[in-house]
């Protein structure tokens, strides 16, 4: 299609489309596919309309170690998908990433949520799974988790604050071991 424009990314290329590539996309689609080997990664799918700012983008996405005991806890050990989007999506109207993960899950519902401050909002319901990619429509920049349970957000909020607490009482007993101990002598 004259119309489609592909760019093939791989492992040790740039992630970076510059300004002047997005500015001649005036009625035609972009498409980016990130590659490991031989195997993708995940795909942004761009309407060249849907521009608002032509500055260089970064297409990374990185994707972090699904063992993390937190994370496994608040999904209740279900599959989850914890990842950073470095691309700055509020210059586009409407933008899709499609994240490969072959048949790890179904048409079941998926969740999305964006991790800010430490905190889980739910910012995308009902997402679709579809020939081995799950896409994420209008994604924002930072970091995110997909899962198929949903995530009780409050638990997140607590253990946020139960870590800050404990980190408070070590400092706290720090200090108060540091000046007795200076008072001995």
């Amino acid at each position: 299609d004259s119309n489609t424009i592909i760019v093939n990314i791989y492992e040790n290329d740039s992630n970076i489309i510059t300004g002047e590539m997005l500015h001649k996309l005036e009625n035609k689609k972009l498409i980016i596919n990130k590659w490991n080997g031989d195997k993708k990664l995940y795909t942004w799918e761009i309407n060249g309309d849907d521009i608002n700012q032509y500055n260089d983008i970064d297409t990374l996405v990185e994707f972090y170690s699904s063992s993390d005991k937190e994370m496994n806890h608040l999904t209740n050990y279900a599959k989850y998908l914890y990842f950073n989007n470095h691309l700055d999506t509020s210059i586009f109207t409407n933008i899709k990433l499609k994240i490969y993960v072959e048949d790890e899950y179904s048409d079941d519902a998926i969740y999305g949520y964006a991790v800010v401050d430490n905190n889980l909002d739910k910012v995308y319901e009902n997402l679709k799974y579809e020939n081995g990619y799950i896409e994420i429509d209008n994604i924002h920049m930072g970091t995110s988790l997909v899962s198929q349970t949903e995530v009780h957000v409050c638990i997140y909020k607590i253990i946020a604050i139960i870590e800050y607490i404990i980190i408070m009482v070590i400092c706290v007993f720090a200090i108060y071991t540091f000046i007795k101990s200076k008072n001995k002598e």
